[in-house]
């Protein structure tokens, strides 16, 4: 969804990924609950639904955009990568505290592990060490 590559043609991006930002936005835009001891403790949601929504039209087309001027500034065939196409948007005074519901959810997906190779990783490595004691 975020992959410059994929994006549509400006024409076919009014309905591209909206199905996927709501679900994330459902997910992410609900305070999480958790019961202790007879208590149920909830926290605020990590974001807006409704903004993430807004957002994401503006922020597509600024994607596809941006993406097109790195492309031509310099001289690429292929799409650059999402990273370098966002920190483009970032520093761009154009697109300055527009999308700070966007961001925080790519923040959440960029701190969020692909596999499990790490934490597996980590429990092997304690086994190994217990054996040893």
């Amino acid at each position: 969804m975020f992959t410059p590559s994929l994006l549509p043609a400006k024409e076919d991006l009014s309905s591209y990924g909206v199905d996927k930002i709501s679900c994330l936005g459902d997910f992410y835009g609900k305070p999480a609950e958790v019961e202790f001891d007879g208590i149920t403790y909830s926290s605020t949601p990590l974001l807006n639904k409704d903004d993430l929504i807004s957002e994401w039209a503006i922020f597509k087309r600024a994607l596809l955009q941006e993406r097109d001027e790195i492309m031509k500034s310099k001289s690429l065939e292929k799409a650059p990568e999402f990273q370098e196409v966002l920190e483009e948007l970032k520093r761009s005074a154009a697109y300055n505290g527009i999308f700070s519901e966007m961001f925080k959810l790519i923040d959440i997906m960029l701190s969020i592990p692909v596999g499990t190779a790490t934490a597996e990783r980590s429990f092997s490595e304690m086994k190994l060490i217990k054996t040893r004691l």
